[in-house]
């Protein structure tokens, strides 16, 4: 078992009570959640026969505030210190970065800094939340990380999230029939993101990117080809403020979302309805309680035993299971450039690259940014093709983490 070094920037919340636990508690030393907890009552961790990929171990902390830096590294044990990110990176023998979003904010300092001061020095960046914030971003960073030995992950933990992820198993296996139709509730504004607003319009941004996300990959949950859940039109109005969201999708299922909607859903996750054919559908609730609803029949709760020692709210927010992917990339120095992630089970391409997929989603935010601001129905154009690489250094190379490639040219 390979031993992975990790430096973590940042010890916000999102460390303290996700990262943190889920490395070194028991979600290390679990199999990967495929699913299928609805079928049997899973062991406890300790009677699980698993040997993880990696060895995950945290050898450095870094945060600014250096009092919470202390007392977080005290309790799980971690004694190299640094209010200096960049000294972390230059003294602390590490092999992959994890840099939550909270983390990143709080030092003041964008991807590209990170990617480029890593450069040569570590393997693997784990970045919770998006990489850039329009496609003209995403552009950008591809062009200036050419040729870049460290690679960067971007996390999509709410895709990984139990419910969810049972979800996506279930629709899979036709359970619900064709999905039709998506419908989130999400406690928290929704902050999309035109070119003309600044730094703290980006910090709120991190939320509306996951929704999204969440979103297209609820629409892909039964479609082979990712690209049928691109959108085609959306329509937000916002009013008392909540907002409401309308899309549709290129594979013909409608979404509508309410954002902001503290009246109607009180948890700090989603609650996710797939609606399918024939009257059935499946309901996720925070991240963890999963509905199957047919007709003629009572409808089944599935949720995972609250008594089982492995579950704790790092798998329930999907962190966990991003990170055990992440690292088992790392391990098979297979973690891939500008990539997202190994798609999940449902998507037959196995691959997702920060061109289109992380575009799409941008697009989408800045389509609802236009459909606010001029009270009308946006029609969304399909990015362009994938061309070759030109001879000129114009173009670039995405690994995916099937050891294939995906070339696109930058304008």
């Amino acid at each position: 078992m390979q031993r992975i070094r990790l430096g973590i920037l940042g010890v916000g919340a999102t460390t303290e009570w996700a990262i943190l636990p889920a490395l070194s508690g028991p979600d290390a030393w679990t199999p990967p959640d495929r699913g299928v907890w609805w079928q049997r009552r899973p062991a406890g961790w300790g009677d699980i026969a698993y040997q993880p990929p990696a060895r995950p171990e945290v050898v450095a902390l870094a945060d600014a505030d250096g009092e919470k830096l202390r007392r977080v590294a005290g309790a799980s044990r971690v004694r190299a210190v640094y209010k200096d990110w960049k000294l972390m990176l230059r003294e602390a023998p590490l092999d992959a970065l994890i840099c939550p979003q909270d983390g990143v904010r709080a030092h003041g300092v964008s991807i590209q800094e990170i990617l480029h001061e890593a450069n040569g020095r570590i393997h693997s960046i784990w970045l919770d939340g998006p990489a850039a914030f329009s496609t003209h971003d995403a552009r950008a960073l591809i062009r200036q990380t050419r040729g870049h030995k460290t690679r960067l992950w971007c996390a999509r933990p709410l895709r990984r999230a139990a419910a969810h992820r049972a979800a996506w198993s279930l629709a899979a296996e036709k359970q619900i029939g064709e999905i039709c139709a998506v419908a989130l509730r999400w406690n928290g504004a929704l902050h999309p993101l035109p070119l003309s607003q600044g730094e703290e319009a980006r910090q709120r941004f991190a939320s509306t990117y996951a929704a999204l996300d969440l979103l297209l990959g609820a629409c892909a949950a039964t479609s082979s080809q990712t690209q049928t859940a691109r959108p085609l039109q959306v329509l937000a109005s916002s009013q008392g403020g909540a907002t409401n969201l309308w899309l549709r999708a290129a594979n013909e299922v409608c979404v509508t979302a309410l954002f902001c909607a503290a009246d109607s859903w009180n948890s700090p996750l989603p609650r996710l309805e797939l609606c399918g054919t024939q009257g059935r559908a499946l309901v996720c609730e925070a991240g963890r309680r999963l509905w199957l609803h047919q007709p003629n029949l009572a409808a089944h709760l599935m949720e995972p035993p609250g008594l089982s020692s492995h579950w704790s709210a790092a798998t329930t927010m999907g962190v966990a299971e991003d990170l055990k992917e992440f690292l088992a990339a790392c391990a098979e120095e297979r973690a891939p450039r500008l990539q997202l992630e190994s798609a999940p089970e449902y998507c037959s391409t196995k691959q997702y690259s920060l061109w289109p997929d992380t575009a799409t989603i941008l697009q989408l935010g800045e389509a609802i940014a236009v459909s606010l601001d001029e009270n009308r129905l946006v029609e969304i154009e399909p990015l362009e093709a994938e061309p070759t690489v030109s001879d000129d250094g114009r173009g670039a190379v995405v690994e995916s983490a099937r050891d294939q490639t995906l070339t696109l040219q930058l304008s």
